[in-house]
């Protein structure tokens, strides 16, 4: 049933040649986000500015849903798929480079705090065809003959390096010749400092966790503020209403 008689929703954008098309709610999004990511990528505008550029292509009070049902915030979203997508791009540009150089290896970038998914790869050597089974999520062999495995959610998934707020990038590497970043025992320090965490009314935590409650409780407030200028809005429009009448 089409009560409305809408052919579709999504927006209107406008070409080179001056020229209106039409483009449905999921495509147009990825073609502004791709849009985005490109100009950041060559260096034609900053992130700062595309994703103002973004929020007001689409408008700021929006909601991205994704396949698994959750939902994001659309500036949420914007700003999350724009990192996402740079590093990906990077990660890709390192792989060309690498078939260039003839590099046999990558290394995992390294930062504090990581998420358990990726705590146990992080700053480790893998040749080419072993990260290819890790980003495939079977188990690979880091460059040691340590085997090494994404973690997976209970449903089966799992995240990708670069992927859904991981923060981690590919350098290509020469194994054998270039020498890993961060050694054994500072992998491990950075580890064992993030699964020591805290403990809160009884519960323990990681500092991976302390971060996302701290980011959540950020984004709430941001939510209760946004919706409370909505309704000091509306009050605004129904008072000058009522003066009007």
């Amino acid at each position: 049933m089409n009560i409305a008689n809408t052919r579709g929703i999504g927006f209107l954008f406008t070409n080179k040649d001056g020229q209106m098309y039409f483009k449905d709610i999921q495509q147009a999004y990825y073609e502004i986000i791709d849009r985005g990511i490109l100009a950041i990528s060559q260096g034609k505008e900053t992130f700062q500015t595309e994703m103002r550029r973004i929020i007001k292509d689409v408008g700021g009070n929006g909601v991205v849903i994704y396949e698994s049902g959750r939902t994001r915030r659309l500036d949420s979203a914007v700003r999350m798929n724009l990192l996402d997508g740079i590093r990906q791009v990077s990660n890709e540009t390192a792989q060309r480079f690498a078939e260039e150089y003839n590099a046999d290896g990558i290394e995992i970038s390294v930062h504090s705090n990581p998420a358990i998914d990726h705590a146990d790869v992080q700053g480790r050597q893998f040749s080419n065809e072993e990260y290819k089974k890790l980003s495939d999520g079977e188990v690979a062999k880091d460059y040691k003959g340590i085997s090494r495995q994404l973690g997976h959610s209970k449903n089966g998934s799992y995240r990708h390096i670069s992927e859904y707020n991981c923060y981690h990038k590919i350098f290509p590497i020469v194994l054998g010749v270039s020498k890993p970043e961060y050694t054994d025992k500072q992998l491990n320090d950075i580890r064992e400092s993030n699964l020591s965490g805290f403990e809160f009314e009884g519960k323990h935590y990681t500092m991976y966790e302390r971060n996302a409650i701290t980011k959540k409780n950020r984004n709430r407030d941001k939510k209760t503020k946004r919706y409370t200028n909505i309704s000091k809005s509306k009050w605004r429009w129904w008072i000058s209403t009522r003066k009007s009448s």
